[in-house]
């Protein structure tokens, strides 16, 4: 059998037995369901967004066609391709809107299948204050901290159109920087929130944070700021501070300080006091007064309210008398500005402190505290050494410059004083004698006139004012001189056989320039040695007592000669003995013969030549020197302390003895 023929017959009886059957309508695979109706489609979407494709099977494998009914989506007839036709508005699409898609063959077999379609709502609709205007409320200064200032009158609605988490709203007042000072403050001062009515609608909550003040601050724009943490708006809170009668009195210009000139005649005007009632808003009037002035200096005399600000006039009384302040300038009053009610004074008042610097005149004339004053001190003060015991106090009761003066020595018969100060700047000085001259200051000077000196002093006011008096200064002796000697050291050489009780060649001699008994002097030693040694108390002669002996070891002695006057007073100084050994021995060289040699015509002695010698005698000191056998020109030289031999020119063979050469 032909294979060929039996295909052709098969295929014969498949077509056969297919057009025995009916023909079927598209299945579908895919027909966006899950996408459409259960994911839901985005709004907003762009038209011509591709939200899917369509996918049905023909069951006799005829070309498949797409169409749709809505005017939502666009289909592609062959691809199946579904587009966005139309813009979808979650807020204002029809939440029950469908649609139909129809799979259909050559035959137009239709498969149609129904969509509901599911919009997802996107946060795409700001929150929105329902009032296009500002806001306003009014609150008492006195409220509460956290009261409410939102009410029915002045409710604030916001409202977000989105939906679920989209519409949630966030209410808050809003500052954009530590700049925005009156924004900055209004929130801090007023608190906001939101409170939510239903999904997408709120009310604004405004709470007070912190106490008013009229005075201080009368209205507050807060700025409130919706969000729902995409989008925002923003609308003001206009807050009036509405005044009541909290507050005190003010004083204007305080501290309040002014200057008055001490007998200024009675009713002069003097300063204006101002007051006002702080609460302005309803103000009561004042009534100013003083509530004290104890020296009864002043008075005062109501003004003419201008306004909420009532003033008085400060006049003198005619009693203003600087000196009655004692040192001081300042006068210190109170003033008093008290409220008034149906022309009654009551309990709300406020008090100021007043400064009032009285200005003196020059009426008063400086004064010492005595006319005579009597110091008795010590001779011997030195130069520029103030006059102990002496107090002087010079006063001029004014004030400033008119209590300022000068002071003067007006009678010095010998020059001893200068006087400190000579100029003050003050009401008060306590002035010093000095001393100019120290030598008439010296109970024992032949001027016997300076043992008792009289001076005069005087004190000049600038307006020409003056007092004077007198300071009596009696020296009293004193023994205000020390011994001098004449040497501040005495070196003494004595030979170990120097006779006992012998005046020794020294002079030793201390001078006191006081006199009397103060100036007479003693002598006596002190010290190692001592007991070798004597010296006269009054002379001051010294002399040996015990000999002296280098064989005991002992070559010096040191001793302290003192001085010492009447009163008390001395001077010391060193007395240095060297004890000299008797020179009876000669040095003895340490080698009888030195050789060295020398070529022609140089100055090297080779080898080199150093002479040395001792002596038995302590503290001998050698010297050298050539006594013989030398060159006409001294060629040779020794040199007297080292022992050191050169040459000072070369030899030559006809400088030795005979040419020989030695």
């Amino acid at each position: 059998m032909d294979l060929r023929l039996f295909y052709l017959g098969v295929t014969l009886l498949w077509v056969h037995t297919a057009q025995c059957q009916s023909n079927r309508a598209p299945n579908w695979v895919e027909d966006l369901s899950s996408i459409i109706s259960i994911q839901g489609i985005r709004e907003g979407l762009p038209i011509g967004s591709e939200i899917g494709t369509l996918i049905a099977e023909d069951p006799e494998n005829d070309p498949v066609s797409y169409t749709t009914t809505s005017d939502t989506f666009n289909v592609d007839r062959t691809s199946g391709l579904v587009t966005l036709a139309k813009n979808l508005d979650y807020e204002s699409t029809d939440q029950n809107l469908k649609v139909q898609f129809v799979a259909s063959d050559n035959l137009n077999n239709r498969s149609p299948v129904d969509l509901n379609v599911a919009i997802i709502d996107v946060n795409d609709n700001p929150p929105v204050f329902l009032n296009s205007e500002n806001y306003n409320s009014k609150v008492r200064e006195d409220a509460a901290v956290g009261e409410v200032l939102t009410n029915d009158q002045n409710a604030v609605r916001i409202r977000d159109v989105d939906t679920q988490e989209n519409a949630k709203v966030t209410l808050r007042c809003y500052y954009q920087s530590l700049r925005d000072v009156q924004a900055y403050e209004a929130c801090q001062m007023f608190n906001v929130t939101e409170v939510k009515v239903d999904t997408g609608v709120y009310l604004a909550k405004i709470t007070l944070n912190k106490p008013l003040d009229f005075e201080t601050k009368r209205s507050y724009t807060l700025t409130m700021r919706a969000t729902d943490g995409v989008h925002e708006d923003y609308k003001n809170f206009v807050i009036e501070v509405e005044d009541v009668q909290d507050s005190l009195p003010r004083f204007f210009n305080t501290p309040i300080t002014f200057n008055v000139t001490e007998n200024a005649p009675a009713g002069t005007s003097i300063y204006t006091l101002y007051a006002e009632d702080q609460d302005l808003g309803n103000p009561n009037p004042l009534n100013i007064k003083l509530i004290s002035d104890p020296l009864g200096f002043f008075t005062l005399q109501q003004g003419t309210p201008e306004g909420s600000r009532y003033s008085a006039v400060v006049k003198s009384s005619g009693r203003i008398d600087r000196e009655k302040l004692g040192t001081s300038s300042n006068y210190v009053i109170l003033a008093q500005a008290v409220e008034m009610e149906n022309g009654v004074e009551i309990s709300t008042h406020v008090n100021t402190t007043i400064m009032v610097q009285v200005v003196d005149l020059n009426d008063n004339r400086p004064q010492f505290d005595h006319e005579v004053y009597v110091v008795n001190v010590t001779e011997g003060l030195r130069l520029n050494t103030p006059l102990p015991n002496l107090d002087i106090r010079v006063t001029d009761a004014d004030q400033g410059s008119n209590a300022r003066f000068n002071l003067s020595i007006l009678q010095d018969p010998y020059g001893t004083f200068s006087l400190s100060p000579v100029e003050t700047q003050q009401r008060e000085a306590r002035p010093t004698l000095i001393v100019a001259n120290e030598d008439n200051m010296d109970y024992d000077s032949e001027t016997r006139g300076f043992r008792n000196q009289q001076i005069v002093l005087k004190a000049q006011g600038f307006d020409g004012s003056f007092d004077t008096a007198t300071v009596l200064v009696n020296l009293i002796d004193i023994n205000d001189n020390s011994p001098t000697f004449s040497s501040p050291i005495y070196d003494l050489k004595l030979r170990e056989d120097q006779p006992l009780n012998v005046p020794l060649d020294v002079t030793i001699k201390a001078s006191d320039k006081d006199s009397g008994i103060f100036g007479q002097v003693r002598y006596n030693i002190s010290g190692d040695g001592q007991e070798k040694f004597y010296i006269n108390p009054s002379s001051g002669t010294l002399s040996l007592v015990s000999p002296l002996s280098i064989d005991s070891g002992v070559r010096a002695y040191h001793i302290q000669v003192t001085a010492t006057d009447g009163g008390g007073e001395f001077d010391r100084v060193p007395l240095y003995v060297t004890v000299l050994d008797n020179n009876d021995n000669a040095p003895v060289f340490d080698t009888r013969t030195y050789r060295t040699s020398v070529m022609e015509d140089d100055t090297s002695l080779d080898p080199p030549i150093t002479v040395k010698a001792e002596d038995t005698d302590a503290g001998s000191d050698i010297g050298y020197n050539i006594t013989q056998g030398n060159t006409a020109d001294a060629a040779f030289q020794l040199d007297p302390v080292s022992g050191v031999l050169t040459l000072t020119r070369g030899l030559r063979m006809t400088d030795t003895p005979g040419g020989t050469g030695l």
